[in-house]
């Protein structure tokens, strides 16, 4: 008895040739565990506050400067998260504060006078950088506004007899300036 051959539907000349074997399935890789980087930021200002307690301890002349260093201990870490995660950017605002009080300690620990200025430059570094920051600066458009105010109060806080006069200058400058860039429009 012969065996026939079975019939077989001809193979397009433009269709690549059957694999012999099935490609193997292609998956995509296990997602990688993120860390928890509000855990490693309160490492870092536990490992600071730590280490000034030590230092506190060690160096009894460290007492005076303990309180600026933590606020800036604390500022600079909040400034590393948002390093970390720069989709957030409250911790600038938390972090500037934080380092604006650190100056203010410390500029008291060393004069006795305009630390009510060192506050509020502070303050509007810290308003201006969070309008700044990326990103999208242009919901934070209030930050320029802010800091604006915190200038003209750390120049009022000067207590100086020029304060007053700069400031008159300035509202009569931009009144003018903006007056007349309204006109031309």
């Amino acid at each position: 008895m012969t065996e026939l051959p079975l019939p077989t539907a001809p193979v397009p000349a433009s269709a690549p040739a059957p694999a012999p074997f099935p490609a193997p399935a292609v998956t995509a890789p296990a997602p990688r565990p993120t860390a928890n980087r509000g855990n490693s930021v309160w490492g870092w200002a536990l490992i600071v506050l730590g280490a000034l307690f030590l230092a506190n301890n060690l160096l009894p002349s460290f007492g005076d400067w303990i309180a600026p260093a933590i606020f800036a201990g604390v500022g600079i870490a909040f400034l590393a998260w948002y390093g970390a995660r720069p989709e957030h950017p409250w911790p600038i605002l938390a972090g500037g504060g934080l380092l604006s009080l650190a100056a203010v300690t410390a500029w008291n620990l060393l004069t006795s006078d305009g630390s009510g200025t060192v506050l509020f430059v502070g303050l509007a570094a810290t308003f201006f950088a969070f309008a700044a920051a990326p990103p999208a600066p242009s919901q934070r458009r209030w930050g320029y506004w802010t800091a604006g105010l915190c200038l003209v109060l750390a120049v009022l806080a000067t207590g100086f007899s020029w304060a007053w006069p700069l400031v008159l200058i300035g509202l009569g400058a931009w009144l003018l300036l903006r007056r007349a860039v309204g006109s031309r429009a």
